[in-house]
């Protein structure tokens, strides 16, 4: 993995936390093909991990977080994921 930070032990978990919640605060559809695309890497070639991104990234265009997430931003709103 690559190193973003380096933190006191007692501050690792807080960090975590912290970095979590934003996570889950972003689409659950987005989120889910973005694990499953990281978790695949380690298993194929760099062309065929960027194959499988780039599958993973068009089937995100198929859902409702994308249409959400499109109208929220000319909106200059937050989006209201509906994880779909």
């Amino acid at each position: 993995g690559l190193v973003s930070e380096i933190l006191a032990p007692e501050d690792t978990l807080p960090r975590a936390q912290k970095i979590a919640k934003v996570i889950a605060a972003k689409s659950g559809v987005a989120t889910r093909k973005v694990k499953a695309a990281v978790n695949k890497a380690f298993e194929l070639s760099l062309k065929e991990g960027c194959e499988a991104e780039h599958d993973a990234f068009i089937s995100c265009w198929a859902t409702e977080d994308q249409t959400e997430g499109m109208t929220a931003f000319a909106s200059k709103r937050k989006p209201e994921w509906k994880h779909k």
